[in-house]
């Protein structure tokens, strides 16, 4: 079992124009993907395979715990639906509408069950590749609790609440009160938006 040592976030490193509480920026991807996983609605999500679950509508602790699900890059764990999804959208990083436009859902329900069924399936055959941008978002929607947690939502919350001059160093402060695997997903996936934020005047996503 691979445990993830104790890393804390700067604030100086936290991106100004990607503050993750923002509600009246629904505009832009990262506030619109990271939002989603704050949200204090529990969705109740229907699953008709009594099959084990291994990627979709688990914990993510769960995931965690098991070592052949997961995968690292600079020191940052995440599990391996995630790196593929990204390490594919690296490449059609340009796209416009990247993570507004939605995918084709036959696309999005094959390459889930595929993960699902251990196989981790080619991204290049698929005709629409908005379909792996809205597998991504679906991985996080599906998570059995927020990414951000529900026990800090309220903490989250208040953060957007304070004047702009503070809310980095107080963002980082109650991200870091986040579990480790939490934590460790969620800087691989600000690694990334960020990434998508400095192509925005070709993918339209700022």
């Amino acid at each position: 079992k691979n445990q993830p040592h104790q890393e804390l976030i700067n604030p100086d490193i936290l991106p100004r124009e990607e503050d993750i509480m923002e509600e009246d920026r629904s505009n832009s991807c990262i506030p619109f993907s990271l939002r989603r996983c704050v949200s204090r609605r529990k969705e109740r999500h229907r699953h008709h395979s009594l099959k084990p679950k291994r990627y979709f509508a688990v914990s993510l602790d769960s995931l965690y715990k098991i070592n052949e699900l997961i995968t690292s890059e600079n020191d940052m764990m995440c599990p391996l639906v995630v790196y593929h999804c990204v390490h594919y959208l690296k490449n059609v990083i340009y796209l416009e509408g990247i993570f507004r436009v939605s995918g084709t859902w036959a696309e999005i329900e094959f390459l889930k069950t595929s993960f699902e069924d251990g196989i981790v399936p080619d991204f290049s055959r698929c005709e629409n590749p908005h379909s792996i941008a809205s597998l991504l978002d679906l991985f996080l929607r599906e998570l059995h609790e927020p990414l951000l947690t529900l026990q800090l939502d309220d903490e989250f919350v208040n953060v957007g609440a304070l004047p702009e001059i503070e809310r980095p160093k107080a963002m980082a402060h109650v991200i870091n009160k986040l579990p480790q695997c939490n934590l460790h997903l969620l800087k691989f996936l600000v690694k990334f938006f960020h990434e998508i934020t400095l192509n925005s005047e070709l993918n339209k996503m700022d």
